[in-house]
Parts: C-alpha cells; sequence; structure tokens
C-alpha cells in the first residue's frame, strides 16, 4: 500500500511540475499602447459608422490575434453578453503575416458588423 501512495505522489508532482513548466514557457504579452486621443478618435469613428462593435486587437507575426479587448459597442443594439460572446471570435480572425520590418505584435482598432438580428421564414 506505501508504494501505491509513494506512485501516486510522484505521479502527482511531475503533473504539477509539467503543467507550471509549460505556463512558464508562454510568453508574455505587451500592454496595449494606445493614448487616450487615439482611442477618442476611434470611438468617434465608430460611432459615426455603420459598424456595431470596435475592438482593439494585437496581432503576432503569424497574423493570429493574441489579445482583443473591447472599446466600444451600440447599446442600442447588442447587450453586453453578446458582445461577449462575439470577443471571444476575434481570436478566429486570420491578418497577413508581419514584414520583416514590422514589430512582433501589431496592434489596431478593429470595428466590426455583426447579424445580431434574424429573420423568420
Amino acid at each position: 500500500m506505501p508504494s501505491l501512495i509513494k506512485k501516486t505522489i510522484n505521479l502527482t508532482a511531475f503533473a504539477c511540475i509539467g503543467f507550471i513548466a509549460a505556463c512558464a514557457s508562454k510568453p508574455q504579452l505587451p500592454d496595449f499602447k494606445y493614448t487616450e486621443e487615439a482611442i477618442s478618435h476611434a470611438r468617434k469613428s465608430f460611432r459615426q459608422s455603420h459598424k456595431e462593435i470596435l475592438f482593439l486587437l494585437m496581432v503576432d507575426r503569424n497574423g493570429k490575434v493574441v489579445k482583443s479587448q473591447i472599446i466600444d459597442w451600440k447599446k442600442d443594439d447588442l447587450k453586453r453578453t453578446n458582445v461577449e460572446k462575439f470577443k471571444r471570435s476575434t481570436y478566429n480572425i486570420e491578418f497577413k503575416p508581419a514584414k520583416d520590418s514590422e514589430p512582433d505584435y501589431r496592434q489596431l482598432f478593429y470595428p466590426m458588423n455583426v447579424n445580431s438580428t434574424f429573420e423568420w421564414r
């Protein structure tokens, strides 16, 4: 019986070490770097558009979205819970890979149209 307990403890310790190593190996993403003036300008342009949600996205060198933040949305049309669902979908958006002269992480404002209504037939 003590042998079984020792094996269980060893397996648990091994799993914990593997989990810690996997977490430690992930690169830290930089913070978004935009001035309040740039955000204010993006919001103003967004409000004048027909788009429904405005995101701030961070894209890696491969063109994958690695960070997403909601900046604004048309509150008359969408509920916060739905906006959060669309935020999760921004991680499926892919952009062109970065050129050699571009930084490792690109940031951009991304206004999005969503189909939040449907028609019964």
